[in-house]
């Protein structure tokens, strides 16, 4: 759910936006519904639930589920070939995801916690010699109604079942 919130706050940062050209090949259907739009931006209600109360099955909404894809690239490689990493925990304190990453690239633990600062302004943690990630990162997201946030988990639960069925993560 926290994932499609992001998209969202992608979403509306495109459409209200200047698209550049490549980032308009990139997005295609974003770029298309931007060409569309007429009027105010849909409020995510609005944009992730159809008129009956059921979930769109838009672009948004299905970057939200993981098991297809995982499965795409378990044709292609072994499990313990695949390393799976929280994107929040990344966010959130850095250091013990990037440490499991080293770990399973098999390189020496290079970064370390004298690469990473907490950022006030932002509320993030930063590299100290990437510095943080730029302005469009970091989008505020939108306050659903909580009966939607249920409804949503719901509707996630079985492809989250299937994606701790192929891992053994739940997220």
């Amino acid at each position: 759910v926290e994932r499609l919130l992001g998209n969202y706050a992608h979403w509306k940062d495109i459409v209200q936006g200047p698209i550049p050209p490549f980032e308009a090949r990139l997005l295609g259907n974003d770029a298309q519904w931007k060409d569309r739009l007429k009027g105010p931006i849909p409020p995510f209600e609005e944009k992730v639930f159809n008129s009956s109360g059921g979930i769109r099955q838009i672009h948004i909404v299905a970057n939200s589920i993981y098991a297809p894809s995982l499965q795409n690239y378990l044709e292609v490689f072994q499990r313990d070939q695949l390393l799976v990493v929280d994107g929040d925990e990344l966010v959130h304190n850095p250091l013990p995801v990037i440490q499991k990453v080293q770990k399973f690239l098999k390189v020496s633990n290079s970064i370390t916690a004298q690469h990473f600062y907490f950022n006030e302004t932002k509320g993030f943690w930063c590299n100290v010699i990437l510095g943080c990630m730029d302005s469009k990162k970091g989008r505020k997201h939108e306050v659903v109604k909580p009966e939607l946030i249920s409804r949503l988990r719901t509707f996630y639960a079985p492809y989250n079942k299937q994606f701790y069925e192929l891992t053994g993560i739940d997220f």
